[in-house]
């Protein structure tokens, strides 16, 4: 991620437990007080009064309240304003420094409009970048959220890590009920029980997007064999998720990728809801991660060789999940875009 300051994003639904979250991972049980101190958090809410940023206790100084509405509704306004203005303060030694930004967003809002902002803001892109999403699912009510809620399932296939809570008011079997229905939607995110979180710097770990796209592939193909670009379909919302998965057999040009991608993006009735992979480019060593959200392609992430939880074990891999009226026949379109573009696939 080089000099740029990371962003993480808390997401969830309404009443998911999001703050609660933020309290317990910044506890001083769970994270060293001084890496605590280097957290800059915005707190996002929608309504004329706003009451989360009190809640948060174990940071003072760096809070900021957004109260204009929902960070997707006002991505380009009060979130690129707040970005600038802690940066600029920082540097000023108005406020104390900090070396992380971590978003709590309202429960109506998608995190793919962070990750926007991130790139196509100028003074953003240079100082900071989109550093993966946690997403809490309440186990109580969360399959349903699911099913009723598009924004509650765009968080889901959002997320690199999910934070299940309420867990502890549910019978077990509910609680893996919510789990299938996650990782029917996003196999690759790393799963945590509420009741037993890990620490503050292991969950952001986990939460990183490279990792996230990595770490899971080896286990997408022993565990699917078989199924592996087979299209698993999810009936959610008013129509059908795609979630597939496409083994990628050979090394790949960076040209023919972002052509294929671009073309892809371009299909008429599909919604692109996320793109995530693990590749191996032409004339690079090791693996690279690449993804993107609706019609846009994030920069592509190298990732190093030493990284944790990556072995030769790992494949390159393309996942798709896709929505809309024409997402039925994504499978035989895409798998026609990327043969006419050289990418060999399983």
């Amino acid at each position: 991620m080089s000099n740029r300051i990371p962003v993480t994003v808390v997401t969830g639904f309404l009443g998911s437990g999001k703050t609660t979250l933020l309290n317990r991972i910044l506890a001083p049980e769970r994270a060293d007080p001084e890496a605590v101190r280097r957290i800059a958090l915005l707190v996002n809410e929608v309504g004329a009064i706003g009451i989360d940023h009190e809640r948060v206790r174990h940071i003072s100084d760096n809070v900021i309240l957004l109260e204009s509405g929902c960070v997707c509704c006002s991505v380009r306004g009060d979130l690129v304003e707040a970005l600038r203005e802690l940066f600029l303060s920082a540097l000023h030694k108005e406020i104390p420094p900090f070396s992380r930004i971590v978003i709590e967003t309202t429960g109506l809002a998608d995190p793919a409009a962070v990750m926007h902002t991130l790139k196509y803001e100028g003074f953003l892109r240079d100082r900071y970048v989109y550093a993966g999403c946690i997403t809490v699912a309440d186990c109580v009510h969360g399959a349903d959220h699911l099913r009723d809620h598009p924004q509650a399932l765009q968080q889901a296939v959002q997320a690199d890590a999910v934070v299940l809570s309420k867990s502890d008011l549910v019978a077990p079997e509910v609680k893996e009920a919510l789990i299938d229905a996650i990782r029917a939607v996003n196999a690759q995110a790393r799963m945590f029980d509420q009741q037993s979180l890990p620490r503050l710097d292991e969950l952001l770990a986990a939460a990183t997007v490279g990792d996230a796209i990595g770490r899971d592939a080896a286990r997408l193909f022993s565990e699917r064999g078989a199924d592996l670009g087979k299209p698993a379909a999810r009936r959610l919302l008013h129509g059908a998720v795609q979630v597939l998965t496409l083994p990628v057999l050979q090394d790949v040009s960076h040209s023919a990728f972002s052509r294929a991608m671009g073309r892809v993006h371009e299909l008429p009735g599909v919604d692109l809801l996320r793109l995530k992979g693990l590749l191996r480019f032409r004339g690079e060593e090791g693996f690279s991660a690449v993804h993107g959200v609706h019609r846009q392609l994030y920069p592509i992430e190298q990732l190093p060789d030493a990284a944790p939880g990556r072995s030769g074990e790992l494949r390159p891999v393309l996942v798709f999940i896709v929505s809309g009226a024409d997402a039925s026949g994504f499978s035989s379109r895409l798998r026609a875009i990327l043969d006419e573009e050289g990418i060999e696939t399983g």
